[in-house]
């Protein structure tokens, strides 16, 4: 394969920055939409999230409210599992789902520290 005919290499980010980045370009998987908020956004603007959330398709049944944190998956490192997510939510739990995905950064939690919800 010549250079000309390599794809560019994947800059990865946090998780639900990686999963993003693959969605378009997966041939044969696929990843689920998102909505994705910093843990510092949740903390400020709870109300504001929830409102957006309610207005959303992906509350339209059951969800997943992921961890993606910034020390969760790196080149050279993983924690995966460290962090929690949480099955099966409801609408009616999805604010109590948030806050438990976000009280498992704890002290190791940092800005670039994302809770993301799919279907």
């Amino acid at each position: 394969m010549t250079a000309a005919a390599r794809p560019a290499p994947l800059a990865f980010g946090n998780k639900a920055e990686t999963l993003e980045r693959l969605r378009p370009i997966l041939k044969s998987a696929a990843v689920l939409p998102q909505f994705r908020f910093s843990s510092e956004r949740w903390s400020r603007e709870r109300a504001a999230i929830l409102a957006e959330l309610a207005r959303s398709p992906l509350v339209q049944g059951d969800m997943i409210v992921r961890s993606s944190a910034s020390a969760e998956d790196r080149p050279g490192a993983s924690l995966a599992g460290h962090f929690v997510s949480i099955g099966h939510v409801k609408s009616r739990g999805l604010a109590e789902a948030i806050d438990a995905v976000a009280a498992s950064f704890g002290a190791e939690g940092g800005p670039g520290d994302a809770i993301f919800v799919q279907p």
